[in-house]
């Protein structure tokens, strides 16, 4: 997440990302209520990593018009309040969005060792320190899809495996997810590809919504 002053084009990133995070929250509304029918921990990690993600669209959502609020109507507020507070929230973006996207990793890969979620957790806030600190946001996003491609592998893996139109809607979700991130990473040479980004990533909440909603109501 870079801070760009917003071009034309920002009213409609933020609406799409508001949209984003409105999918983002009804996911995770029907992943806790699928827990608490099953009360397997996976669905729990699912709601969790949704409302991680609807988080951080909002906050995202809510940077960019502050951002052009500063800069147009109050230039005469101490800018170092400002900025300590966009730095605080651009922290928390990216580390509930590396967590968010690590429960994923868990749910969809099944993994259990403790010491491997451990030495992941060390590598995710490493990860984040660095990227905030250093403002590579480039090297954020990148990361982020490499961690969604994980997971579309396995997305991917399953719908070969059972092929139902469910596992081609997670597995479809995914790969979008994917190009979604690498969008946004290039977002920092072509603002467009903000737009685009977001887009793609509300397709992809879509989707997943589209599923959870027929696994709710005995579709596969």
């Amino acid at each position: 997440m870079a801070y760009i002053i917003p071009t034309q084009d920002w009213f409609l990133d933020i609406i799409i990302q508001l949209l984003g995070a409105i999918a983002s929250l009804a996911l995770s509304y029907y992943g806790y209520k699928s827990y608490k029918l099953t009360k397997e921990r996976n669905d729990l990690y699912f709601s969790l990593a949704f409302l991680f993600l609807s988080v951080n669209l909002i906050l995202y959502a809510l940077i960019v018009p502050a951002v052009f609020i500063y800069y147009t109507f109050y230039r005469h507020i101490d800018p170092g309040i400002f900025l300590s507070v966009s730095h605080a929230l651009n922290f928390i973006f990216m580390f509930l969005i590396l967590n968010a996207y690590t429960l994923l990793i868990v749910v969809y890969t099944k993994l259990e060792k403790k010491s491997i979620l451990a030495l992941w957790a060390i590598f995710l806030f490493v990860i984040t320190l660095y990227s905030f600190i250093f403002k590579y946001f480039l090297v954020f996003n990148l990361t982020v899809a490499l961690l969604v491609l994980f997971i579309s592998f396995y997305a991917l893996k399953n719908y070969l495996s059972k092929k139902t139109k469910n596992s081609m809607l997670v597995a479809l979700s995914f790969m979008l997810l994917t190009v979604a991130h690498i969008s946004l990473a290039l977002a920092t040479y072509i603002n467009i590809l903000s737009i685009v980004g977001h887009v793609l990533q509300f397709i992809a909440y879509v989707f997943l919504l589209s599923m959870l909603l027929r696994v709710y109501y005995g579709r596969t």
